[in-house]
């Protein structure tokens, strides 16, 4: 528990038991640490200072202090007065060196400071150098090991990316990209739309000319982009020529961009648009990708002219889709704030609910000089194993071998067998939890908590800011023998949150109930895992799809009597998986609730329909989270600040109740969603 001396992990490897293949980062619990009895550590290498006649700049050379490789970092220069002398990015100190591990700087003479920085796994340097008239300084900087997490299988990035270019093709842009993510320690991106301008499948060549077995640039994309809310990817190969269908148009034309109106409905906005949950489902099958719930409490107050509206992102199809089947297998739990209650306290809920559901960050960006979102400011890492590709990208968040990081890390194991992400039974047998956690790579970094969330309350709280260690051992039993979730959070650098304020749920109740004006500090480092996730023996392992009791109704809209001889064909995923029918214009049937209803009449339009969005009580529970409406119960913009909504808003029990009997009466007409299916139809075949 106390630091390490110089900030220093001795490191030694070895086997552990009971690894699996793909995940060789199980070895890291044990590889980190130092090995009892290994004697004195080796003699700490020193950066190298000469003068440099003829250039009036600094030339830095950083090199890997294990085997004098070239290494890729952040150069950060300070004048004498402690001004940053150039920068890449506004939010983020200092510019990039080449894949050489080379940067020349102009400098007027004077005395200078130099820091040295390189991710998460390196230990930053600093030195002191000064430039004479006309002799500059040469400086050869070794960065010594602190975690070994790539060589453990965990490989870290982001998937929701965008490489906005208005050039058709930019390889600049991807150089840049491939340059700034190697000197941050970052080992993939999936770019999402534009493509830096790629379009079509030329992003494939463009994509692999800049990717190799140091950094991978695969694709991505965002989509649906609704106003039910947002969808990003891993592993996503191709948007199937559906991406333009799959943008909110009429919402962002009709009411975001425009300056009249400050409320919808869909009757008066009307929605265009294959219900998310639907075209996420059938992605994420066909592409055998993993669907991720990006920023899924965000929401603003927009200025247009003279009105100001509602503005959403919130992940309003949320509780539908989880009961239908659990479209999404993650969700964003780090993006636009490090330390973000209510995209926590979501998550704690869905886990609460029985699901498994990986944690990921997001930046949302990353590219442009002015986002606060820069490369690496938050961090995914996936246990891929040794090859950072599509499908290991894939099986690693599927399998919730996640997590998620601004800066320190948590690692742990359960009873030498488990990780975070696994499914542990819970046969009262009693297992002991190894936790081992660690600041960052920039040796100025402590930790300050360690905290053990059960079920979504604080089962163990390790309060570090007395000794403000490096890195930190823990241990604790557990016995469970009933369904129950763990997960691991650290903290590290500023954070000022008091004890009192660290637990997740009583903030975001506090908050919603009135109890706590504005803002927890979000002013430290954050490290969240995976979940572990207890179940009883022959329990599922996940909540079986609902299936509502319908009482359908078939009727003429302009007469209000039964439509006859109607068929039915009942589709989940775009097959087939029951047919009914309805002679006299109604029937009584247990459906699926993501199924799709493929109505057909003689001499009628093929109509089809969902419970999710043409269902009148569930589509009015949709809207009314997702137009704001849902602000009035909880005392609205006096109370609740964009970015927060509680759990009882998105209706998940409400949600179900209202499902489990459903009357049910549609009218024989077409409406906007009707002419879509078609084009989803053909883009599947």
């Amino acid at each position: 528990m106390c630091p390490v001396p110089d900030g220093r992990v001795p490191v030694t490897r070895g086997r552990g038991p009971g690894l699996r293949s793909g995940l060789a980062g199980l070895l890291l619990l044990t590889a980190l640490l130092p090995a009892p009895g290994s004697g004195a550590a080796p003699a700490r290498q020193v950066s190298v200072l000469r003068p440099m006649p003829g250039r009036e700049a600094l030339a830095v050379r950083v090199v890997d202090a294990g085997d004098g490789e070239p290494l890729p970092a952040r150069i950060v220069v300070r004048d004498a007065a402690g001004r940053v002398v150039e920068r890449r990015y506004e939010h983020l100190a200092g510019v990039f060196t080449d894949e050489r591990g080379m940067l020349e700087m102009p400098l007027r003479p004077g005395a200078y400071s130099l820091e040295v920085q390189r991710g998460i796994d390196f230990l930053s340097e600093e030195l002191a150098f000064d430039v004479h008239p006309g002799v500059g300084a040469e400086a050869t900087v070794p960065l010594e090991r602190w975690l070994r997490l790539r060589e453990m299988g965990w490989a870290n990035g982001d998937a929701h990316a965008h490489l906005y270019s208005d050039t058709s093709g930019d390889p600049a842009m991807l150089a840049t990209v491939r340059r700034i993510c190697r000197a941050q320690g970052v080992d993939f991106l999936c770019a999402c739309q534009t493509w830096a301008g790629y379009a079509g499948e030329g992003w494939r060549d463009a994509f692999a000319s800049h990717s190799d077995a140091r950094f991978r640039l695969l694709y991505g994309a965002e989509m649906p982009k609704y106003r039910t809310g947002h969808t990003f990817w891993f592993g996503l190969d191709s948007t199937r020529g559906l991406f333009a269908d799959s943008m909110d148009v009429t919402y962002e034309d009709g009411y975001y961009q425009s300056s009249s109106g400050s409320g919808w409905t869909f009757d008066s906005l009307p929605f265009p648009a294959i219900p998310d949950i639907e075209l996420v489902s059938r992605l994420r099958v066909a592409e055998d990708a993993v669907a991720v719930v990006p920023h899924p409490t965000s929401w603003w107050w927009q200025k247009r002219g003279e009105t100001e509206k509602y503005v959403t992102n919130v992940a309003v199809s949320l509780s539908a889709g989880l009961l239908a089947g659990d479209a999404w297998g993650a969700m964003v739990v780090m993006g636009y704030d490090r330390d973000q209650d209510f995209y926590q306290d979501l998550w704690f809920h869905i886990l609460d609910e029985g699901y498994r559901m990986a944690p990921v960050g997001e930046l949302d960006g990353g590219y442009g000089p002015d986002g606060r979102f820069y490369y690496g400011s938050v961090r995914t890492y996936a246990n891929v194993g040794k090859e950072i590709d599509r499908s290991s990208l894939v099986r690693a968040v599927r399998s919730s071998h996640t997590f998620v990081t601004s800066g320190p890390v948590v690692l742990a194991r359960l009873g030498g067998e488990y990780e975070p992400g696994d499914v542990v039974p819970a046969d009262g047998r009693a297992r002991e939890l190894q936790v081992r956690a660690f600041a960052s790579g920039d040796r100025r970094d402590r930790l300050t908590y360690v905290v053990l969330f059960r079920n979504g309350r604080i089962h163990r709280l390790w309060d570090l800011r007395r000794r403000s260690p490096r890195r930190f051992v823990g241990r604790i039993p557990l016995r469970e023998t009933s369904d129950a979730w763990y997960v691991l959070k650290a903290y590290s650098g500023s954070a000022t949150r008091t004890p009192e304020q660290l637990d997740v749920r009583v903030n975001a109740e506090r908050i919603a109930a009135g109890g706590l004006q504005g803002s927890l500090p979000d002013d430290g480092d954050v490290c969240l895992t995976s979940p572990l996730y207890f179940r009883r023996p022959g329990a599922p392992a996940e909540p079986s799809p609902l299936r509502p009791r319908v009482r359908l109704r078939l009727v003429d809209p302009a007469s209000g009597t039964p439509v006859k001889d109607v068929a039915i064909r009942v589709q989940v995923g775009g097959r087939t998986v029951d047919r009914l029918s309805a002679p006299f214009g109604e029937l009584e049937a247990e459906v699926p609730l993501g199924a799709v209803l493929v109505l057909e009449a003689p001499g009628r339009p093929v109509l089809r329909r969902t419970l999710y969005l043409d269902y009148p009580p569930l589509r009015d529970r949709v809207e009314r989270l997702a137009n704001g409406a849902w602000l009035e119960e909880f005392g609205g913009r006096a109370r609740l600040r964009p970015g927060q909504v509680p759990w009882r808003a998105f209706g998940f029990a409400e949600t179900k109740a209202l499902l489990a009997e459903v009357d049910w009466t549609v009218p024989w007409q077409a409406n906007e969603r009707d002419p879509l299916w078609a084009r989803l139809e053909a883009a599947f075949e």
